[in-house]
């Protein structure tokens, strides 16, 4: 009875674990597309100038940032947040 009482509980928890795993991994698929929306789909086009830009987070969300600024045909300003991480 109490080896069965054990795999009952044992079982319980591997299945509310499994369960958690499955919230936070949905969490944090939305996490990354949010982000993914909220940065720019294209790079601003100026003339004589060549610009590119490459995102690539340390995790499925982090929490860096960058965005242009078109001021007129020769001027951009240039965003960018990177968060330190210890």
């Amino acid at each position: 009875m109490f080896v069965g009482c054990l795999g009952y509980i044992s079982a319980y928890r591997i299945f509310a674990n499994e369960e958690r795993l499955l919230a936070i991994g949905k969490e944090l698929e939305i996490a990354r597309r949010i982000q993914s929306s909220i940065l720019p789909q294209s790079v601003p086009i100026l003339a004589g100038f060549e610009l590119a830009a490459r995102y690539v987070p340390m995790s499925a969300v982090a929490g860096d940032f960058y965005d242009f600024l078109v001021m007129d045909e020769k001027r951009i300003g240039v965003l960018d947040r990177r968060v330190r991480r210890p």
